[in-house]
């Protein structure tokens, strides 16, 4: 019933598979952009990505929960596809050729909880009836643009982009979810998800240059489905984020300004913070938001809620300072130097700020635990981080 409900209602954001992973190092940067799940493409008759097996195994065991792992498999016949499965261990089969039923069926008593993906070649209105025809045996399709009948087989990694009304039919018809692919790039993934309205957008050759994932195109193409999907979230208020991050940034370096060393190591009582103890406790709980930033889940739906934005910032950067110390985040007293500690600041403030315009298309689905705040989307975090500076600023100047 779940997977009904989620085919003919089609979801605000759509999940994005990054497809044809190389290396450890494009997957975490897939993952970093917002990737619900990454493709891994084993041999193949043509195309572009197939990787040796033994890499797949080793990349899919870094692949953090709830990123799923698919694993892109030409053959025909059960018994070897369970034999891929099991050696890489991936959670999701991505079937490029035509299976029979029966071959479908032995799937399904083998590995029950490997979750199965029929692809389908949108070649014209006989794709219609493939799809319906498979769907009550697969957990998804997806839409590809492949020729799996000619003399060497076209079965994806193609760059060609394919009709979309007749995929936009089969979405409708089936009652599965569909990924789109084929051809998507960010120049014209806002335009496919309006047509098609899929549950999950599947990419490869549109996010690479000479071959390799392009991080500039990914985030582009992160970024077009934030704009189609999560109008509020405006360029205008990422802008507003970084400016307070900003703020926050001249608000410490101006409390220490004129500090010598010497002084700025002194407590101003035996149970209060030296200013670089203070600054050392910043980088500490900022690097905290950081980690939440970059590897907290993304909800299916943007959740905002301007009011408590604006709680969170007065009560990160108003409230009166009591002098007590906060319950995490002790410093360790590494710091001598005024120079120092602003250089470490400085250097986490950056990574906070690149990390917010790296994330801003999924900026108000991050979802992150504070032990007092409660769950935290990416923009509160954001906030958070910016207050606390602000407010231990404060706690500098009244501590001279």
């Amino acid at each position: 019933m779940v997977l009904v409900w989620l085919a003919v209602n089609p979801t605000r954001l759509p999940r994005i598979k990054i497809c044809c992973i190389k290396s450890i190092e494009e997957a975490l940067m897939a993952i970093r952009h917002g990737a619900s799940a990454l493709g891994f493409v084993s041999a193949m008759p043509s195309g572009p990505g197939p990787i040796p097996e033994e890499l797949i195994t080793e990349i899919v065991a870094q692949v953090p929960p709830p990123i799923a792992t698919f694993l892109l498999t030409c053959r025909q016949d059960a018994a070897s596809i369970i034999e891929q499965q099991r050696r890489t261990r991936v959670n999701t089969l991505q079937l490029v050729d035509h299976l029979p039923e029966s071959e479908l069926q032995q799937l399904r008593r083998a590995l029950p909880g490997v979750a199965l993906v029929q692809v389908i070649h949108v070649e014209g209105a006989e794709s219609l009836e493939e799809a319906e025809g498979v769907a009550p045996h697969v957990d998804a399709i997806l839409l590809d643009s492949g020729r799996p009948k000619a003399a060497v087989k076209e079965l994806g990694g193609t760059g060609r982009v394919h009709d979309w009304s007749t995929s936009a039919q089969i979405r409708q018809a089936v009652s599965v979810p569909v990924f789109l692919a084929g051809g998507l790039t960010p120049d014209n993934v806002r335009e496919a998800v309006e047509r098609v309205q899929p549950f999950g957008l599947d990419v490869c050759t549109g996010l690479r240059t000479n071959g390799s994932l392009d991080e500039e195109k990914l985030a582009k193409f992160f970024r077009a489905i934030g704009d189609q999907e999560n109008p509020t979230m405006e360029a205008s208020v990422l802008e507003q984020l970084v400016d307070m991050l900003e703020a926050g940034r001249r608000d410490v370096i101006e409390s220490v300004a004129s500090l010598g060393d010497a002084d700025a190591g002194k407590k101003p009582a035996p149970e209060r913070w030296s200013p670089l103890e203070i600054i050392e406790h910043v980088v500490i709980a900022e690097s905290r938001y950081l980690s939440w930033l970059e590897e907290s889940p993304v909800l299916d739906s943007p959740q905002r809620d301007p009011q408590r934005e604006a709680w969170i910032t007065t009560h990160v950067a108003d409230r009166g300072w009591d002098w007590q110390s906060p319950p995490v985040g002790f410093p360790t007293g590494k710091f001598r130097t005024v120079a120092g500690a602003l250089s470490e600041f400085n250097a986490m403030r950056d990574r906070t700020i690149a990390a917010a315009k790296m994330r801003e298309p999924v900026l108000f689905s991050v979802q992150a635990k504070h032990s007092v705040l409660g769950v935290l989307n990416g923009a509160e975090l954001l906030r958070l981080a910016a207050g606390h500076a602000s407010r231990h600023a404060v706690q500098i100047r009244l501590s001279r």
